[in-house]
């Protein structure tokens, strides 16, 4: 192993390649297992049910989704090359 990637790998050079690997999966399965932070899933379910309350109450104006599109296709042309 060479000196590419720092500190960590030369201390990992020491280890046992299975030894390495064991920890190499812990890394990897601990990145699914970060929690959202705090409030925020019920900050989700306060909006969905805000969004849904205002489409009942019939206070919500649609936009067909062609208009949308071409909004949007327009935004990121004007991006591209401004005018």
């Amino acid at each position: 192993m060479g000196t590419r990637g720092g500190p960590m790998k030369v201390h990992a050079e020491g280890i046992e390649a299975e030894e390495r690997a064991r920890i190499a999966q812990e890394i990897i399965d601990g990145l699914d297992e970060e929690a959202p932070e705090e409030g925020v899933e019920q900050d989700w379910e306060d909006q969905l049910a805000r969004l849904t309350d205002e489409i009942d109450a019939g206070t919500v104006e649609f936009e067909r989704w062609s208009r949308v599109g071409q909004a949007l296709d327009d935004m990121v042309h004007g991006w591209r090359s401004p005018k």
